[in-house]
């Protein structure tokens, strides 16, 4: 399994949506347990961790961002996703 951070916005009229692969160094920095892919599931199984992405200032032209979904994918390509309304920003300039 892995995951993935989707950013759709609009770009001159045209939707538009970045993929973001999650960020694996800065759990250490943020001294969080990263959630480990892959993952192994057995059938009616769930696992649950952080996930960090790492979204670079002006990425998006300074365009504000329509949606935010998660998005996890298995070995076999099967993809399973759900809209993000609450989570947290960390600012560069934030102390850890």
């Amino acid at each position: 399994m892995e995951a993935e951070l989707h950013l759709t916005y609009d770009l001159d009229g045209v939707l538009t949506t970045l993929k973001i692969l999650r960020a694996r160094e800065e759990a250490a920095a943020l001294a969080v347990e990263p959630m480990e892919f892959p993952v192994r599931l057995d059938a009616n199984d769930a696992a649950s961790g952080w996930a960090l992405f790492h979204i670079k200032n002006g990425l998006t032209g300074d365009r504000p961002i329509d949606r935010y979904d998660i998005v996890v994918r298995n070995v076999h390509g099967i993809e399973e996703s759900v809209q993000a309304s609450v989570f947290r920003e960390i600012s560069d300039d934030e102390p850890t």
